[in-house]
Parts: structure tokens; C-alpha cells; sequence
């Protein structure tokens, strides 16, 4: 997946995929999640924690930020997780982690078949 943009799109896709499994079984842990997601669409572990990475991140953000960061700047998903990684060992930013499902409920959301999946990460 090259930009940024498109990660920050499909990690609402993943979350939503996680809440479906865990609705059925509340005992998953989220490296389980993941992986069953992984099993459902293809993709790999390190590809999905990125696109969550991401989302965590860009919606720390205030709007404007986010906005020059993943429309005008067109960043790349690989650097951008890699400039967090940055600001987090400068402690600029504390990942919270992905939100429990106790309390928050992923939007549905509708793939966009139009997009080809096998775009570079």
C-alpha cells in the first residue's frame, strides 16, 4: 500500500473485521484478532498492525495536521510508520493502543472494490 491515506482507510476496515470475531468471542486476544483478519483477507500481520498504527496516530492529530499529512504531503505508509516510530523513542507521542471494544464500537464500512489490494505497502 503506497500512501498513507489508503492505510488510514483500511485500518477502519480492520478494526470493523476484529469486532465482528470478537462480538462472537469476547476471549480473542488482538494479536488473534489480527491474525484472523490476516486469514480472511490475505494480508500479513506487520501489513494490518501498520494501517492501525497509522489510524492511532492520524487521529491523535488535529484536523488540519491530518489533513497535510495524508492528502497534501501524500506521505507513504512505510515512512509514516517509521516517523512514528521516531516521534514515539522521542517521546513525542504515546501509542494508546488500539481501543477495547467494551467501549468503542467500529463504524460499518463498505470495501471499495476499486481499489487493486495488491498495491505496494
Amino acid at each position: 500500500m503506497a500512501l498513507a491515506k489508503r492505510a488510514y482507510e483500511k485500518a477502519d476496515v480492520v478494526r470493523r473485521k476484529m469486532f465482528e470475531l470478537w462480538v462472537h468471542d469476547k476471549d480473542l486476544q488482538h494479536s488473534e484478532l489480527v491474525q484472523r483478519v490476516c486469514e480472511d483477507t490475505g494480508a500479513f500481520p506487520a501489513q494490518l498492525e501498520r494501517y492501525l498504527l497509522i489510524k492511532r496516530y492520524c487521529d491523535s492529530l488535529d484536523e488540519p495536521k491530518r489533513k497535510d499529512l495524508l492528502q497534501f504531503a501524500k506521505t507513504r505508509t512505510l515512512r509514516l510508520c517509521s516517523d512514528v516510530g521516531m516521534v514515539v523513542k522521542d517521546g513525542n507521542w504515546r501509542d494508546p493502543g488500539e481501543p477495547s471494544f467494551y467501549t468503542y464500537r467500529p463504524p460499518i464500512v463498505v470495501e471499495d472494490a476499486t481499489q487493486d489490494d495488491d498495491e505496494e505497502d
